[in-house]
């Protein structure tokens, strides 16, 4: 039987831990393990935790990390440094899991000997599925392209992709994709599971995903063009195919909603100068060509 670590980071979900931690320590898979990151969370969600994990769960093997609030990248780094299973789940602290998640992906993934299992979740009442992918390289591109679901919480990730070289990312838009975009090309065989097993609420005010798109499209630039600089002048990038993709859509952030983007990350305005087409929307991609040219 593969051990499991579930890995969740915990920052302002008081309304929704109890919930959470019981979706996950209720799991049916004997061996598995459950890593809880307090990321600096200024409310009452540690102290609920606690609770419900000293009445509810007092057997369990659970670990609470400790660590300065830097944001949920680097929380759930943290608890992959810490965990010990052969599979690495991860689950935020304001949704909840089908009691049967972690064992049906892992058994899914113990019988296909497969490096990801990734299965159907609920957004609100809403079931999202993806389709069947034949390596983690295709998965890679489509989810780049938005053809493809870039989540973490709904991929059981065999460990060892994590051992390979990657970039964490520093901001919260579009971080599960930075990671994924890195380590899933390294994945040779993935398999689906066609039930809905996870549990995304769209209901949390505090979440990212109901921050303001200027906020929201800075941060997710920043992340990819970190990513990019960290693999600069590597023979071979898990991306490649990508990068046109992603500098034009830095540059159009730029251009709408972060003008302090070309200055911070000045490599920006040649790439997407360079590039001889519009990967998506031409009329954007020569209005953001255009307003680099002049401000140059």
């Amino acid at each position: 039987m593969v051990k499991v670590s579930v890995i969740v980071p915990v920052y302002g979900a008081e309304a929704y831990i109890a919930q959470c931690a019981r979706s996950v320590l209720g799991q049916t898979w004997d061996n598995t393990e459950f890593l809880f990151v307090n990321d600096g969370t200024p409310d009452r969600s540690m102290e609920i935790l606690r609770e419900v994990i000293g009445r509810e769960f007092p057997g369990k093997d659970v670990r609470i990390l400790e660590k300065a609030n830097e944001g949920a990248p680097l929380a759930r780094q943290k608890g992959l440094e810490a965990a010990t299973g052969d599979y690495i789940l991860y689950a935020d602290a304001d949704d909840f899991l089908e009691p049967g998640m972690v064992e049906k992906l892992a058994l899914a993934a113990t019988e296909a000997d497969a490096d990801m299992a990734y299965c159907a979740f609920y957004k609100g009442s809403r079931v999202c599925r993806d389709r069947l992918f034949s390596s983690g390289k295709e998965f890679s591109r489509d989810m780049l392209a938005y053809r493809a679901y870039g989540y973490l919480w709904n991929k059981l990730l065999r460990r060892s992709l994590f051992e390979s070289r990657y970039c964490c990312p520093r901001y919260g838009m579009h971080d599960d994709m930075v990671l994924l975009c890195q380590i899933l090309p390294g994945a040779r065989k993935l398999v689906r599971v066609e039930d809905p097993l996870y549990h995304y609420r769209c209901d949390n005010a505090a979440s990212i995903s109901h921050r303001g798109k200027a906020a929201r499209d800075a941060e997710s630039a920043r992340n990819f063009l970190e990513m990019i600089r960290f693999w600069e002048g590597e023979k071979e990038i898990p991306f490649a195919g990508s990068l046109p993709l992603l500098y034009a859509r830095a540059g159009w952030a730029a251009y709408r909603y972060d003008r302090s983007l070309p200055a911070d990350y000045p490599e920006l305005a040649a790439r997407v100068l360079a590039l001889p087409s519009a990967p998506e929307h031409p009329l954007r991609f020569w209005r953001v060509k255009r307003w680099l040219r002049m401000a140059k």
